[in-house]
């Protein structure tokens, strides 16, 4: 038959009270010095010995036995914030406007709106490049330049004579403001980066507005902006584009506040972004 096992906290206190009586009595007959010394030892054995039982029943537990709770989120977080470095905020102002295909998409809509007003300007095989180049894209109408109707519960377009009414996105664009969105709406964003993203997305969309725009302000000056952009012995050649450029807004800047937001939020410096 196993003997009796004494309860823990009758265990505690025989374990202190001997230690601690024995510390008194050295301190009154022989030295307090050698007493106190004798005190501390004793409570050091009552914590190497007692420690392991508490925690066995689950009172205390060694920080490292088991992640902190919320060390999933922060790796998924950390995680996401790497993404969005890697997305935009390591690239420069030409590599941010080639991920949105920018470029091309101003150079296919001009193209788009000669075929449109001169059709004989554009030649067949020309025609289905332009096509192909659209293919999976979206239409963007803008209402300030076409007028929208329903007629029998369908949406009716009518265009506006010498006016540029839908311009076109690509696919390619389409799919980049898709994983920007993405980003941008995570839960697991702080709220400064989350403002810092959505600033990014929204000089985006200004320039994807001022295209059409631009291109509308380009005919009304006059069609040869459109008609001979792609003519390289034209004084016209480039002029539309020149003039979409010469009033577009900067990617580079605001991704680079995405950046800082990002680096303000860790504490330090490491990201690798650090364009001019």
């Amino acid at each position: 038959m196993e003997p009796r096992q004494q309860p823990m906290w009758l265990r505690i206190i025989l374990n202190i009270c001997g230690p601690a009586g024995l510390g008194v009595t050295l301190m009154g007959w022989v030295r307090p010095t050698i007493g106190i010394a004798v005190m501390v030892i004793g409570l050091l054995y009552v914590v190497w010995e007692v420690a392991p039982l508490i925690r066995k029943r689950g009172l205390i537990s060694k920080a490292h036995d088991e992640p902190r709770p919320d060390a999933a989120l922060l790796s998924a977080q950390l995680k996401l914030l790497e993404q969005i470095d890697a997305f935009i905020g390591t690239k420069d102002e030409s590599a941010l406007r080639e991920i949105f295909d920018l470029p091309g998409m101003l150079k296919y809509n001009i193209k788009l709106s000669r075929r449109s007003f001169a059709p004989k300007l554009v030649s067949s095989s020309e025609s289905k490049e332009i096509d192909r180049y659209w293919k999976g894209g979206q239409a963007r109408i803008d209402t300030r330049f076409a007028l929208l109707s329903k007629v029998n519960d369908r949406v009716h377009l009518e265009h506006i004579p010498g006016k540029i009414g839908i311009i076109n996105s690509s696919a390619k664009y389409v799919e980049s403001r898709r994983q920007l969105t993405n980003l941008s709406s995570s839960s697991l964003l702080p709220s400064t980066v989350t403002a810092a993203l959505k600033d990014f997305e929204k000089t985006i969309e200004d320039n994807m507005t001022l295209m059409v725009e631009s291109l509308n302000e380009s005919f009304a000056s006059d069609p040869r902006y459109i008609f001979e952009s792609d003519d390289s012995s034209s004084n016209w050649y480039g002029s539309a584009s020149g003039r979409y450029w010469a009033r577009f807004a900067s990617l580079r800047e605001k991704a680079s506040a995405v950046s800082e937001e990002i680096r303000q939020y860790l504490g330090v410096g490491v990201l690798a972004s650090k364009q001019p």
